[in-house]
């Protein structure tokens, strides 16, 4: 599992299942009032994509530089009022 931070407030669960390849989940992580906070969990299908995922180290999206690194948390899904929510 991989970890954004950085994000621009835009950045949409889509956005992020298009720029990565083989994703099995995105967690885009919002607030109370269902904005993004800026930063998502990405889970995706193989070990080899996750190794090619954390070599970038860095993306693009909506003309903002984002950070890719290792996550060790496993996606989970809160109640939609404590920030999280599934889409």
């Amino acid at each position: 599992m991989i970890y954004c931070e950085n994000l621009d407030f835009k950045v949409s669960e889509h956005d992020l299942e298009s720029y990565f390849e083989g994703v099995r989940q995105v967690l885009l992580v919002k607030n109370a009032r269902g904005q993004s906070r800026g930063f998502a969990f990405v889970e995706l299908e193989t070990p080899s994509q996750l190794m090619a995922a954390l070599d970038m180290k860095n993306g693009h999206l909506h003309n903002r530089d984002f950070k890719i690194s290792k996550s060790n948390r496993e996606i989970c899904f809160k109640k939609q009022d404590k920030g999280v929510e599934k889409e």
